[in-house]
């Protein structure tokens, strides 16, 4: 066998492996765009909170957390309280109730950013903004808490 002949074989089945490892770990587009959907799940529809409780579902059936962004202007701590529900939740139970996150304050716009997190909800994602962390609070948030929840499926 001739060098050049050796160099062209080396050089196909290199190529080869580069088309067989793109192919097997490259998804579909359809599956690409289903791992990017997303939808905002605003707090108060985009303007924040107004020192009222504040609820909302954000989807009614099984889907994901896939990020949030929390940004609390006031001077007093606010807190997330994330459900595993179908319908609206009711801040003062503990019913499908996940977790309580804290948001910091800072008059000049402190807050959390996550946009790696990939939270599976198997009923529905649901939230409260509530003024305390326990899971029957249902004390009013301080007003100038802004944030969205990323929504997948």
């Amino acid at each position: 066998m001739k060098p050049t002949h050796l160099v062209s074989a080396v050089l196909a089945m290199l190529l080869i492996n580069v088309v067989v490892l793109y192919l097997t770990r490259t998804p579909t587009v359809e599956a690409q765009q289903q791992q990017q959907t997303t939808t905002p799940c605003r707090i108060n529809g985009g303007v924040g909170s107004t020192g009222a409780l504040e609820m909302q579902n954000c989807r009614n059936v099984g889907g994901s957390v896939r990020g949030l962004r929390f940004i609390n202007t006031s001077s007093q701590l606010a807190f997330l309280k994330l459900y595993d529900l179908r319908t609206m939740p009711v801040c003062s139970s503990a019913n499908g109730f996940q977790e309580s996150i804290p948001i910091p304050y800072n008059v000049q716009g402190g807050g959390i950013v996550d946009i790696v997190t990939n939270w599976h909800f198997n009923q529905g994602v649901a939230y409260c903004l509530t003024g305390g962390p326990a899971a029957n609070n249902a004390s009013p948030p301080p007003a100038g808490v802004f944030g969205a929840l990323s929504i997948g499926n």
